[in-house]
């Protein structure tokens, strides 16, 4: 009877310490991933409010002398101020399901814009409430995140961004996302953790099992630690084909670590595809006004040009008409990112394209004392667009500037090599900045996702956009506080 209860005792230790481990790992994973979650969703609020702000390009009052409303009554300045600004509200809204955006304007203590507006256009021209998270933004000019219940669209997480002109906070911009949306992505992330705490306490039932009715089969128990051991850092290892009841816990275990797998991939490519739909609704916002502009600057340049007689400036107005151009080019691949726009593959020399990429950044590397190379053994021929290509280029060699603040002896070294064998070219450019930390390495290329606060988060992302969209391949780098390497490969032209 004594050994009876020894060994019952011994089944319900053995049996806790297979559930347990699980279940607790689960619950603190569960945790883990549900604040990641909020941080990325708050993050995206923030460039959300933050692409708003850059919107508004002057303040309200300048609105408000555009119609000539600076002495007109409370009412009609809100009903001015909504009309000009609900538009953009609404076209930035309308690429993200279940949030909301708008405008606040402190001197007038009224909503602006609250969009969607077919929804929420009842909320304009109401005010905020004393201890409203709006004011504590608007006082401390800097942009906080809440996230409760005590909101008018709904339980959700929610940015205030203050809107500073002059120094002075004249109201602020806010970005709301229910939680109804976030707990649809959360529940992906539980399943995962269940399956993982299932294939968990399947492993352990499956070692209890052989432990307790075939404990003589040490080599079998030896394959079950082996995979225990391995399967945390390489998810592709699985057990081995085998016969009668060890083949039949095998294959159950193989199918539970499939479908973890599968699950994880699901989730990938949803992340990868949200962050797409998220680049291409903001650079479709943008671009348009961008190119008002220049188009201005360009008609203006060609008509001094054609006026004048002065043979310096005709020169410069010609450089000016010419990089206009050039930059409404680079909007147009911009905005490839978004929707598909012809691309003109044609042969160039890369050493070429690589010299007029660098000649256009020369004031900048005088300004951060930076002292450049470029080594290549002959000229290179590629096939390629050739304003994507320097623009690739550009992109890279700004994230490299970006990387010397504040140091002494800044070096660029960009380096051209082949595989004759394999027909392929790699394109190096290194710099000795400050680095990129490992644990940021896999987030960089992501949009909107920067460490520098006067940086959009696009660059490395359509950097990595056309190199992709070429088949070529990226690889980068890094070792913390002394240096960074781009290397791209691709296929060249050989000339005989």
């Amino acid at each position: 009877m004594s050994k009876l209860l020894n060994i019952d005792a011994a089944i319900i230790v053995f049996f806790m310490l297979i559930f347990i481990p699980p279940v607790a790992s689960g619950f603190v994973l569960s945790k883990y991933v549900s604040g990641r979650i909020v941080e990325e969703k708050t993050n995206k609020l923030y460039g959300i409010a933050n692409t708003l702000d850059k919107l508004l390009t002057s303040d309200y009052d300048t609105i408000l002398e555009k119609y000539n409303m600076q002495n007109a009554s409370k009412e009609d300045k809100i009903k001015v101020l909504s009309k000009e600004l609900s538009p953009v509200s609404d076209t930035v809204v309308s690429g993200f399901k279940d949030t909301g955006i708008g405008y606040y304007s402190k001197e007038l203590d009224a909503i602006i814009t609250y969009s969607p507006s077919e929804k929420m256009n009842w909320t304009i021209g109401m005010p905020i409430s004393k201890n409203h998270n709006g004011r504590e933004a608007m006082a401390t000019k800097q942009w906080i995140s809440y996230r409760g219940g005590e909101l008018v669209w709904g339980n959700g997480i929610a940015v205030f961004f203050p809107i500073i002109r002059n120094n002075e906070s004249i109201g602020y911009i806010w970005a709301v996302e229910l939680d109804e949306n976030i707990n649809k992505e959360l529940f992906p992330m539980y399943v995962n953790i269940a399956i993982a705490v299932s294939i968990l306490i399947g492993i352990g039932i499956a070692v209890f099992s052989i432990l307790l009715f075939k404990y003589n089969d040490k080599k079998y128990i030896r394959s079950l630690n082996d995979y225990i051991k391995c399967i945390s850092s390489d998810n592709s290892i699985r057990l081995p084909q085998m016969q009668g009841i060890y083949g039949e816990i095998n294959n159950t275990i193989n199918l539970l670590s499939n479908q973890f797998i599968e699950q994880k991939e699901i989730e990938t490519r949803m992340l990868k595809a949200e962050n797409m739909l998220v680049g291409s609704f903001i650079t479709l916002s943008i671009a348009h006004e961008i190119k008002n502009p220049l188009m201005s600057i360009k008609g203006f340049s060609d008509l001094i040009k054609e006026s004048s007689s002065d043979n310096s400036i005709i020169k410069y107005t010609k450089i000016i008409s010419d990089e206009t151009e050039r930059i409404n080019k680079l909007i147009g691949n911009l905005l490839s990112v978004s929707k598909k726009n012809d691309v003109i593959n044609e042969k160039h020399c890369i050493n070429n394209l690589i010299n007029e990429s660098v000649s256009l950044l020369l004031p900048n590397f005088r300004r951060h004392n930076v002292s450049y190379t470029i080594k290549s053994s002959q000229d290179y021929y590629i096939i390629c667009d050739s304003n994507r290509f320097k623009q690739i280029i550009l992109n890279m060699l700004l994230n490299s500037l970006s990387a010397f603040d504040g140091r002494d002896n800044n070096k660029i070294e960009i380096t051209l090599s082949d595989t004759a064998e394999s027909g392929m070219l790699s394109v190096s450019i290194k710099d000795n900045g400050c680095g990129i930390p490992d644990y940021i390495m896999q987030d960089i290329f992501q949009p909107f996702w920067t460490t520098k606060s006067n940086s959009t988060g696009l660059g490395l992302f359509i950097v990595k956009s056309f190199i992709d969209s070429m088949g070529w391949q990226l690889h980068v780098s890094s070792l913390k506080d002394l240096w960074t390497c781009f290397t791209i490969t691709m296929p060249y032209i050989k000339e005989y």
